[in-house]
């Protein structure tokens, strides 16, 4: 209702858009921030990162602050596809399972045809895999079944890291692509170019 009140009165979509993309996404980045700096204050990491070599620490809190802006992102998107707040959280919520779900350290995804494909549609999978990278995951985390079989978004390189990051901040611009025409759906009929 106020996108609605506030497109008739002349506001553009782009404009309300980025001012929602900026504030929260502001926000997210800090609390993705603290969460790292708590998470990872006191716990032992390795001593050097894949990219940033003498700052492990920071590096494994840009994943986290990745996810929490690309799971913004997605949070917009499920925003406008509904009409009422009662409809957006249990659909954020089921968001949040399907995450847990397709982060890859649950279940094996990697060689698992279709499933291994889907999650990465997922911004969890790849914050964990951007982590794993860091950590090498492949050794410390290894496959029971068969520890030959390696995740290769997992391999501890710095070019995995940077695609890890990228396929990441992708989804949430690609998110934000999706909000734009979605939001097109609240306007009058007038309205939509």
């Amino acid at each position: 209702v106020i996108y609605e009140r506030e497109r008739a009165t002349g506001l553009s979509r782009s404009a309300y858009l980025m001012s929602k993309v900026i504030v929260l996404g502001v926000v997210t980045l800090l609390q993705g921030a603290l969460v790292g700096a708590i998470g990872f204050g006191s716990r032992t990491v390795p001593d050097k990162g894949l990219i940033l070599t003498g700052l492990p620490k920071v590096e494994l809190t840009l994943p986290i602050m990745a996810l929490g802006f690309a799971s913004m992102m997605f949070g917009l998107v499920i925003s406008s596809l509904v009409k009422t707040a009662e409809k957006t959280m249990p659909l954020l919520v089921m968001f949040a399972i399907v995450q847990v779900v397709f982060t890859g350290c649950l279940f094996i995804l990697n060689g698992t045809i279709g499933v291994n494909q889907f999650s990465y549609l997922m911004p969890a999978r790849w914050a964990v895999a951007a982590a794993g990278a860091t950590l090498d995951f492949n050794n410390i985390f290894p496959n029971q079944d068969d520890p030959t079989s390696t995740d290769p978004l997992w391999d501890h390189t710095a070019g995995v890291w940077v695609m890890d990051m990228a396929a990441l901040i992708a989804l949430g611009v690609l998110c934000g692509f999706f909000v734009a025409r979605f939001l097109r759906r609240h306007e009058p009929e007038v309205m939509r170019k």
